[in-house]
């Protein structure tokens, strides 16, 4: 399993909605590459024409209420495919838009420390 990380803070909108679904479709083509993803306001890629066996893969979602440019049932379409596929999905709504708030990155920490002694104690 590779480390992943496309992310910056400085990223632009358009740029981390971009890498997003860059993740998204890593995970919908190849989802044993990754042992878990962080992905704030991410959408379906695409439409997946097989299903995937994804058991094993921890995914967080972070999606904005009020997001503008990510509609609320695309976050929620991710998670319901990636359920479907066995994958352990987390999903958290930001109270407000597209931005990233505090909330987003305090829920993101959380969740993965979780994750990682999850997986630590599987090991």
């Amino acid at each position: 399993m590779l480390p992943l990380n496309i992310t910056g803070s400085a990223t632009s909108r358009r740029g981390r909605l971009l890498k997003c679904c860059i993740a998204a479709s890593l995970i919908f083509l190849h989802p044993q590459y990754l042992a878990a993803a962080v992905l704030f306001r991410a959408m379906v890629p695409f439409t997946p024409d097989i299903v995937r066996n994804s058991r094993g893969l921890s995914v967080f979602l972070a999606g904005g209420i009020t997001d503008a440019i990510v509609p609320h049932d695309q976050t929620e379409e991710l998670a319901a495919i990636l359920e479907s596929w066995q994958a352990d999905v987390s999903l958290f709504w930001h109270r407000g838009g597209h931005e990233l708030g505090d909330d987003d990155t305090e829920a993101a920490k959380t969740w993965f420390t979780v994750e990682v002694i999850k997986k630590l104690v599987l090991l």
